[in-house]
């Protein structure tokens, strides 16, 4: 297989150049992307200087904050909404954003404590930067390509050298995100108007004490970068939930660019994140070599990671599990055999199997996962298929691909960031 180097000058360039056209409208963000690119250009690999064992040939990737999942891009606008109770004459009585009144009242997490005079915007900072150092701002995964005489010969998943990047190199995506909105936020005056409802959401909760209703509280137009918030509640929130509506209003943006179309997950997260959760980077303690996999329904449903484990599974990370961008590090276990040649393992016949388990990690909403493995009698040829299980619909199972190398990964310095393969005699 001849690879080719990727550009990692030019990508970046382009992404510097969409921060802009999406309305990004702070200079010192566009500069810092300038500042950024110009880093880059000057620590790419020299190829003349020796690499080791490292394959001296990078991934082509087609579009490198393009995913090989082909996630939606941003809607018209999302926003917030609050557990809001006024009294007979329609005067506000309290508001809560209703992100932390679902983690109370129906995922059962429990507020972290903060101090009485802590700024909203100092709480808010704290937990964006954990979200900074562990969920990702773009997408993990991108495609890449080979060709022969311009023939595409063949594709597959990679890991996205802009996602390792970004996480190598310290980001502050969400906080300037979260210092952004708090500084432009628009409140609204008044108190006879609300936010038309977005329908963008799925609530998990109905309050039933008279005079208390779900409203919409805020809104972010995606197109302009502007964030309403309806200022008589903004007033009756506490320093709490105020930061944790700057980050419900910057994750949700983020997840909407990587193909979220109701703010359910963000709800989720923003409750398990006040709820004291800890946030791990996807790859957190991974070895720098390992096998890229996907899933072969369009778009894959399943990217991921697989490293040797003992001598019947394999481990798994996944990047998207189940359509999702994965927010958090998210282990699985799977059977070794569909991966064994391609890892260079020994293992025995396993002819056909189903295993079921489940994902540690809570914020996915169907963390059960059927993993079969079959074994064709005429070629020897083991396949791996994979669904996450629901009570109802049935399995689908999408069968399992991988690249037929082993990806390493290797981290220069100035940040700089390699991805490539390691040949094996599988290939």
């Amino acid at each position: 297989m001849i690879l080719r180097e990727l550009d990692f000058c030019r990508a970046d360039s382009r992404k510097v150049g969409r921060l802009a056209a999406a309305g990004f409208r702070e200079q010192r963000q566009i500069t810092a992307g300038l500042k950024r690119f110009e880093m880059m250009k000057s620590h790419t690999l020299d190829r003349t200087q020796p690499i080791g064992q490292f394959l001296r040939a990078v991934f082509i990737v087609t579009t490198l904050l393009g995913s090989a999942t082909s996630f939606a891009g941003p809607g018209l606008s999302g926003g917030g909404e609050g557990v809001v109770c006024r009294s007979a004459g329609g005067a506000m009585l309290s508001a809560r954003l209703l992100d932390l009144v679902e983690g109370e009242q129906f995922f059962l997490t429990h507020l972290q404590p903060e101090p009485a005079n802590r700024p909203y915007l100092e709480i808010a900072k704290l937990y964006a930067a954990q979200l900074d150092q562990a969920t990702p701002s773009i997408n993990p995964t991108s495609q890449w390509t080979n060709s022969t005489n311009g023939r595409v010969t063949s594709t597959g998943v990679q890991v996205n050298p802009g996602f390792l990047m970004d996480h190598h190199n310290q980001p502050t995506a969400f906080s300037s995100l979260v210092a952004q909105i708090d500084h432009e936020k628009m409140l609204m005056p008044g108190t006879d108007f609300k936010i038309a409802d977005l329908g963008d959401s799925n609530p998990r909760i109905k309050p039933s004490k008279s005079g208390c209703s779900i409203e919409q509280i805020a809104i972010y137009m995606d197109g302009s970068q502007e964030v309403h918030v309806v200022s008589a509640v903004w007033d009756h929130l506490n320093n709490t939930n105020k930061a944790a509506l700057l980050i419900h209003e910057a994750l949700y943006r983020t997840l909407r660019v990587l193909g979220d179309t109701n703010s359910d997950r963000t709800r989720k997260t923003v409750a398990y994140l006040f709820g004291g959760m800890k946030f791990t980077w996807l790859l957190d303690s991974v070895p720098n070599k390992f096998l890229v996999c996907w899933s072969d329904d369009s778009p894959s449903s399943f990217q991921f990671i697989v490293v040797p484990g003992n001598n019947t599974l394999v481990k798994a990370y996944f990047l998207v599990y189940n359509r999702e961008v994965m927010l958090t590090k998210t282990e699985a276990y799977l059977e070794l055999a569909p991966f064994a040649k391609a890892l260079e393992i020994e293992t025995s016949s396993v002819g056909d199997q189903t295993t079921f388990r489940v994902l540690s990690n809570p914020l996915v909403d169907l963390p059960t996962y059927n993993f079969s493995v079959s074994t064709d009698d005429s070629t020897g040829k083991v396949t791996g298929a994979i669904e996450a299980v629901a009570l109802s619909g049935g399995l689908h199972e999408k069968t399992i691909s991988c690249n037929r190398h082993v990806t390493e990964v290797l981290y220069g310095p100035n940040g700089s960031v390699q991805v490539g393969s390691v040949q094996t005699g599988s290939n």
